[in-house]
């Protein structure tokens, strides 16, 4: 995504230049308007605390990843990868909502009608082991 339009993509974590802790990312993301929140595993309905850190916090989620978010969240409430043909074409949209501010908070406002409850069907993670 830096390669397209120029853009400007922060990496933090094990793969970036700073590793903050997670008191830091809640101050840091204040500053962004986006959250890239793309699973390591693209298993059918699998999605991490990555989504749900987003999704609590007044940021919006650009997903990648196995799952079929809308049957679990509002779709509408973020933006997910699938639904472009190119990392460009991805880019452009993120552009064109970061400066178009109604709409911007038009999902912040959607989001927000919306709770995560730890511990609900949501949040819970089941693997399945085939026998040998």
């Amino acid at each position: 995504m830096n390669k397209d339009k120029n853009g400007t993509v922060d990496i933090f974590g094990v793969c970036g230049k700073y590793k903050p802790t997670w008191e830091e990312i809640v101050k840091i993301i204040t500053n962004y308007k986006f959250y890239i929140a793309f699973e390591i595993s693209f298993c059918t309905d699998y999605f991490t605390e990555k989504f749900f850190f987003a999704f609590s916090n007044d940021i919006i989620p650009v997903v990648r990843g196995g799952a079929n978010y809308t049957k679990y969240v509002t779709d509408g409430t973020y933006v997910n990868t699938q639904d472009f043909e190119s990392s460009e074409e991805l880019v452009d949209y993120l552009i064109q909502l970061a400066s178009d501010e109604n709409k911007y908070t038009e999902i912040l406002r959607r989001k927000d009608r919306y709770q995560l409850y730890a511990g609900s069907q949501l949040l819970k993670v089941y693997v399945v082991f085939a026998k040998s």
